[in-house]
């Protein structure tokens, strides 16, 4: 039998003229009670506890309340109410509720925490009723029922509600829930609306059947599609809401049933500051991109390792390679090897150093070497660890150029320099000597002259006349005009020969690739008379070709070979010989005879203008030829050596630049 049909029945039982009231035994130490209301088999043997309390105290308990509160009935009669509520203020509460109810004529029930005997509490469901007539003085009857698991369970289903409204309002995942059948928004988190900038009261009602939003974005369609009985709908894209924000999320869509009810729930994550911060930093990088490309200078990302994770264009054109040559690569593929000792040596990329800067030549894909100045910069991570190495490779080999330019033309106007001193010690010595020549005799000559006017002036005698002016103009006159002839060709030659030089200065040059085999044998063949009249021998090797002015290479070798057959030494055989051979940057050509040879102390001054050594020997010359080979050899980018030698003779070797291969 159920509670609600036992304490109607019980009810009508007492109301209807039950026996009277009995009198409980009295208890020793105990007040005696008050009547107590009939006590039938029916409320004995009820399942639900049973008890009767007079005057605050149990007075009755059948054995079902025994068992809840865990004591005999008997042992529980006699007990004060008090002992079974957990304190004192929820006692009084509770007897003042339950006398308010019972005055109006209704029964009390309500779920009350109480205590076992044992002090273990338990929940209990308390239907309190008059005893018979409805005085106090009769009692009461409590029906009770242990309802603690029922309680319980209740609590933790609130508690878990609580939960998941609170985890609801307060997730940053915007949230609401939509009826499939017509489309209306029936809960709404505080998330989602603020991301669609709207209240709460603007949003429920909503119909996303009939939002612009929802239709132009193509949420309406994805929800039809999972309503319909596709899968979860996902989507990602940028949004306008109908209260007019634009922002970027990640939509969910759910269909679900809840007590025969078809929903729909929309999950939707604002994603706007991260995609535009993706998009920031994406644009971050196309602008780091067009600047890194646009550098003058190359730049590269090395691992710890060595190897390259990226280079800028320039940085594979500098080299002839293109960017995906590089990547993947080791750094000391493209070093030569004299560099990649300075690169060890520093342990720059052990050290990892920032701001070091240094010159060393990148190995080109065609294998020549092209001059850098290379910065490092050490790339760290947030904790300051170095992950990579960014180098900057600048090409250097104009300003290398302009530097060499600059070096050659200081050279070249140390040499102006020079030969301006030498034209100056010219005009003031090898000038000044024919003039003073020219002058000196033009007074003897004068002299003469006063002598013989004065002669002719003295008198008629015309045989003394001839006496006295015979050595005048037979030796004095003449010897005077001799000197003053070659003081005056010696100064013609003089100027003709710095004419020379001057013109071997201002001549265009036509460099091309020569066949030096061609020219030598060229040159010997116009020499050949003189080289037969000394009875000299001509050996010319294999010469490899240069690239020089055909005419001022010419005129060098013919110099050289020229100087060998004029100062040959008439004891011995003449014997000259032409060789060469090819150097890295050069070809060197080497003309050596056995002839008198030039002494050690006097090398120095053969490349000097107007030199020669003995100027009184048998051979005729201005002093120029050296000189004028030196200038040619220069403006055509060589030079010219006067090498020792371990037997008589002269070796003179000519370096002029290589053919191109």
């Amino acid at each position: 039998m159920e509670a609600g049909s036992l304490f109607a029945a019980i009810a009508a039982l007492l109301v209807g003229g039950a026996a009277g009231a009995a009198l409980a035994r009295p208890r020793r130490g105990r007040p005696a009670p008050q009547a107590v209301p009939a006590w039938s088999q029916e409320l004995q043997e009820a399942p639900l506890g049973v008890l009767v309390v007079v005057d605050r105290t149990l007075v009755r308990a059948n054995p079902a309340a025994g068992t809840i509160l865990g004591a005999h009935p008997g042992i529980l009669e006699g007990a004060h109410i008090r002992a079974f509520l957990l304190d004192d203020a929820a006692f009084e509460l509770f007897l003042r509720r339950v006398r308010q109810t019972l005055a109006e004529g209704q029964p009390f029930q309500e779920d009350v925490r109480l205590r076992r005997v044992d002090g273990s509490p338990f929940w209990a469901h308390l239907t309190c009723a008059p005893a018979v007539s409805g005085r106090p003085e009769e009692g009461t009857l409590w029906f009770m029922e242990d309802v603690t698991g029922r309680v319980e369970a209740q609590l933790d289903l609130t508690e878990v509600l609580a939960l998941n409204q609170k985890l609801i309002s307060s997730s940053p995942t915007g949230i609401g829930l939509y009826r499939a059948a017509d489309g209306a928004c029936v809960l709404v988190n505080a998330a989602l609306c603020r991301i669609l900038g709207a209240g709460e009261e603007d949003l429920l009602g909503q119909n996303f059947r009939r939002d612009p939003a929802w239709r132009e974005s193509g949420l309406r369609d994805a929800a039809e599609a999972a309503l319909a009985g596709a899968a979860d709908q996902h989507l990602e894209g940028r949004y306008r809401s109908a209260f007019g924000r634009t922002f970027w999320a990640v939509a969910h869509l759910v269909p679900f049933e809840s007590r025969g009810e078809r929903l729909l729930l929309c999950l939707l994550d604002d994603v706007t500051e991260g995609r535009e911060a993706a998009l920031a930093l994406k644009a971050s990088e196309e602008r780091h991109r067009v600047v890194v490309e646009a550098l003058s200078e190359g730049l590269g990302l090395v691992d710890l390792e060595g190897r390259f994770t990226f280079c800028n264009t320039r940085l594979a054109e500098m080299g002839g390679y293109r960017p995906g040559d590089l990547v993947g690569r080791h750094y000391g593929e493209f070093i030569f090897e004299s560099d990649r000792a300075i690169l060890l040596e520093k342990a720059y990329l052990q050290r990892r150093v920032a701001g070091e800067t240094f010159e060393l030549g990148l190995r080109t894909a065609g294998g020549a070497i092209l001059p850098t100045r290379i910065s490092l910069a050490s790339v760290v991570d947030a904790q300051g660890v170095p992950t990579a190495l960014a180098i900057l490779a600048t090409d250097i080999s104009v300003a290398k150029r302009a530097e060499q330019d600059r070096e050659r033309l200081v050279a070249e106007l140390e040499q102006k320099n020079k030969e301006l001193e030498t034209l100056l010690y010219v005009a003031s010595h090898d000038l000044r000597s024919p003039l003073v020549n020219i002058q000196g005799f033009s007074q003897r000559l004068a002299r003469s002259l006063d002598e013989l006017r004065r002669l002719q002036e003295a008198g008629p005698d015309l045989a003394a006349f001839r006496a006295a002016a015979a050595p005048h103009l037979q030796e004095r006159m003449p010897g005077s005009l001799e000197f003053i002839r070659a003081s005056g060709a010696r100064m013609d030659a003089i100027i003709n020969g710095l004419l020379t030089l001057s013109r071997a200065g201002r001549m265009v040059l036509r460099a091309e690739v020569l066949d030096m085999d061609a020219v030598a044998r060229a040159c010997a063949a116009a020499l050949a008379y003189q080289l037969e009249s000394a009875g000299g021998t001509l050996e010319i090797g294999e010469l490899p070709p240069c690239k020089a002015d055909p005419v001022q290479t010419a005129q060098i070798l013919s110099n050289l070979l020229d100087n060998a057959v004029k100062y040959r030494d008439r004891e011995r055989p003449l014997r000259i010989s032409v060789r060469g051979e090819v150097l890295p940057e050069a070809c060197a050509y080497t003309v050596e005879d056995n002839g008198l040879g030039i002494p050690a102390e006097h090398r120095a001054r053969v490349w000097e203008i107007f030199q020669r050594l003995d100027p009184q020997g048998p051979v005729q010359g201005d002093g120029l030829g050296l000189t004028l080979v030196r200038r040619m050899a220069e403006r055509n980018g060589g030079r010219v050596l006067l090498e020792p030698t371990e037997g008589p003779g002269c070796r003179f070797r000519l370096e002029l630049p290589r053919a191109a291969t």
